[in-house]
């Protein structure tokens, strides 16, 4: 599929979401932003101080969604749409007086309505993309754990223990790491 197919398919999800909670068609527009080298998406939702309107616009990532499965899309743009949502229908959500809950009960509820799961993060590999040119892997192990900028990978490799996902506390010194992408 290329990237005006993929966007059809974001504008569907996010049309669908809007319907779902009877929100006017064409609320949510949606874009690439080649920016985004760490993040499948986002919801930039603002509010108007003229008219105290409020509007969304999702941006998704054009590196990373060429490297996602279709289930990662679709979890993405339900994902975003569902921010935009409840920006549209709620405003800001917060976790007490100053700190925004983005990912708070309402922004779960609404996912589950959706029929996704409420998730956070994906897991597509950001290896390569941006500054990211340090593929780390356990010394232990040999389990993946993503990618890093060089400088940020020396600095794990020089501490003296490091806590792993996958085998805890292990030697900052046992951490494998791989150049990869251009700045070999």
């Amino acid at each position: 599929m290329n990237q005006h197919e993929e966007m059809a398919n974001i504008r569907l999800w996010a049309g669908l979401a809007l319907s779902h909670f009877d929100l006017e068609q064409g609320l949510l527009p949606c874009a690439w932003n080649a920016r985004l080298t760490n993040r499948m998406g986002q919801a930039k939702c603002s509010t108007s101080r003229v008219t105290g309107t409020r509007t969304v616009t999702l941006e998704f990532s054009s590196q990373l969604w060429t490297r996602a499965t279709p289930a990662e899309r679709e979890q993405t743009a339900a994902h975003e749409a569902a921010h935009g949502v409840v920006w549209l229908k709620y405003g800001p959500q917060r976790r007490g007086r100053s700190q925004m809950d983005h990912h708070g009960p309402v922004w779960q509820e609404t996912m589950r309505s959706l029929g996704f799961e409420p998730k956070r993060c994906h897991n597509v590999s950001t290896a390569g993309i941006g500054r990211k040119t340090a593929q780390l892997s356990c010394g232990v192990c040999s389990a993946p754990l993503g990618a890093c900028t060089p400088k940020r990978a020396a600095k794990l490799a020089a501490a003296y223990t490091i806590n792993v996902r996958c085998c805890g506390k292990v030697p900052g010194a046992s951490l494998r790491i791989k150049r990869i992408g251009s700045g070999n």
